[in-house]
């Protein structure tokens, strides 16, 4: 965890998704594929 700046903070509140997807889409892209493996039995954890 790191301490957000005023401008940060200020941008997270006006419009959420700015910066954000790219975090967002790096933490979901691997679920699918987790969720899938898990339903099968097969569980594989992948990093992008």
């Amino acid at each position: 965890m790191y301490e957000r700046t005023s401008v940060e903070r200020e941008n997270s509140s006006s419009h959420l998704p700015v910066a954000n997807p790219i975090v967002g889409a790096q933490c979901l892209a691997p679920l699918p594929t987790y969720l899938t493996d898990l339903g099968t039995g097969k569980v594989t954890l992948r990093t992008i």
